[in-house]
């Protein structure tokens, strides 16, 4: 049987500004907003590809301390 421990998720979160959740998903985005996601786009293969290709502790090295 797997476990949470034998497999690696990829999450992709959407951050709430207080504001309601529904509201805050289907709003509008602002400049900034969207400048980020043009940004996450453009890396967006090179993760998904790294996620494949490379061992957990190499993806977790180069990929959790990105927004720190």
């Amino acid at each position: 049987m797997l476990t949470k421990n034998d497999c690696l998720l990829l999450l992709v979160e959407i951050g709430n500004k207080g504001i309601d959740t529904k509201d805050y998903v289907l709003g509008k985005f602002s400049k900034e907003e969207s400048d980020v996601l043009t940004n996450i786009y453009s890396k967006l293969g090179n993760i998904t590809y790294d996620f494949v290709e490379l061992d957990s502790d190499k993806l977790k090295q180069k990929y959790n301390s990105m927004n720190k």
